[in-house]
């Protein structure tokens, strides 16, 4: 058994690296584990929203620091090759490597008395006794147990072996393309409908390369890979010939019960990715953030198994917002409401203004679908041209 630490973050992600940097800062032993070493491969778009730069000062008390590669202020929409509208000069979104992103959270957290376990992987958890068991034999022991091992999350398994997230993953797609392999030039976040069914694809500017993804709910989606490689030969005139990689992405189906006693899970280990936009840095982040406050206050009163409780307060503001969402993919989603959007965008400026808004955690959808109600309200004439 090696040094007993007072808490085990598995994963260094965003959502570890946040718990580990908040828990450290409280003056308490925090160990991070992670199967990898960084800096890592991620499949991830690497889009940044104004909600994350929030809630990354929140979390880590700076700004951003050199991680951001690229940034925009707008965002243009497509259904399949056809452009519907594009919106300037409105309000910024981020671009980074995740990489690299992950590699910078890792290291505050270092800074923060963190002790990191890079390039182990775990073999086994007892969550009795709260003991983790490293696949090279060593194991560590600590009061709390925080699972930020991310979609395949072995944590999640232990607490909920009921678990099937068979029907409620999307499979993302993603390659990194060097810039002067497109055919023209892209600096503002591409958006891409009716590429995949329950889905859709991306493309998104960076430093040197610009990333192109596609992503879709799994099981409507049998034939993604070849639908993937058509939307790259449309994005480059040409079939690349690039490697691609593939992920499972939590789809809006989050743990209702985030943990168990003294151990909680965070980030896409407990589903926390926004179904609409996709977004999970953020709520990541947010949630190792509310995770690592429940365990100081577990600690202050002597009582582990109580960090569910607290931490069941901050969870469910985040999945509040995630509710939202997994009703609004009924609106968005399925063909003949996907009709709807695609007539609509080519009139609306502030449809894509309010979507912006959202992104940037302003409003939520409910008053996204209230600013829709009431454009049709008060332009009857706008109705009519998208019922033709």
């Amino acid at each position: 058994m090696d040094h007993k630490y007072d808490a085990i973050v598995i994963g260094g992600g965003p959502a570890g690296s946040a718990a580990a940097h908040v828990i450290s800062g409280s003056g308490m032993n925090v160990a991070v584990i992670d199967k990898a070493i960084f800096p890592r491969n991620k499949l991830c778009g690497g889009l940044l929203t104004q909600r994350s730069q929030a809630v990354f000062k929140s979390v880590f008390g700076e700004v951003w620091g050199p991680t951001i590669e690229t940034v925009a202020d707008g965002i243009v929409f497509y259904h399949r090759d056809r452009l519907l509208n594009q919106l300037d000069s409105y309000k910024r979104v981020f671009f980074t490597s995740r990489p690299n992103y992950d590699t910078y959270l890792l290291e505050l957290a270092e800074k923060r008395g963190t002790r990191l376990f890079q390039g182990n992987g775990v073999s086994s958890i007892d969550l009795e006794s709260r003991t983790v068991f490293l696949s090279g034999g060593r194991s560590i022991k600590a009061d709390f147990i925080i699972g930020a091992d991310g979609v395949n999350s072995r944590t999640l398994r232990l607490i909920d072996r009921s678990t099937d997230r068979i029907r409620t993953l999307a499979l993302g797609l993603e390659s990194e393309l060097p810039r002067d392999m497109l055919k023209r030039k892209i600096e503002a976040p591409e958006i891409y409908l009716g590429i995949a069914r329950w889905g859709y694809g991306w493309v998104f500017p960076k430093k040197n390369t610009v990333t192109v993804g596609l992503a879709g709910l799994q099981y409507t989606n049998k034939s993604l890979r070849l639908k993937f490689e058509q939307f790259l030969q449309q994005i480059c005139g040409f079939s690349p010939g690039i490697p691609y990689e593939g992920h499972h992405i939590p789809f809006g189906y989050y743990q209702d019960m985030p943990g168990r006693g003294a151990t909680l899970l965070v980030g896409d280990a407990a589903g926390l990715v926004e179904p609409i936009t996709g977004e999970g840095i953020a709520f990541a982040m947010l949630s190792g953030k509310y995770a690592g406050e429940a365990v100081i206050q577990a600690a202050s009163q002597g009582n582990p198994d109580s960090a569910l409780h607290f931490y069941l307060d901050g969870y469910r503001r985040i999945t509040s917002l995630l509710k939202q969402a997994k009703w609004m993919r009924y609106l968005l989603f399925p063909e003949i409401s996907q009709k709807f959007l695609i007539k609509a965008l080519p009139h609306s400026q502030s449809i894509m203004k309010r979507y912006m808004d959202l992104i940037a955690g302003e409003i939520d959808y409910v008053d996204y679908l209230a600013h829709l109600f009431k454009r049709l309200a008060r332009n009857p004439f706008f109705l009519m041209k998208l019922a033709k």
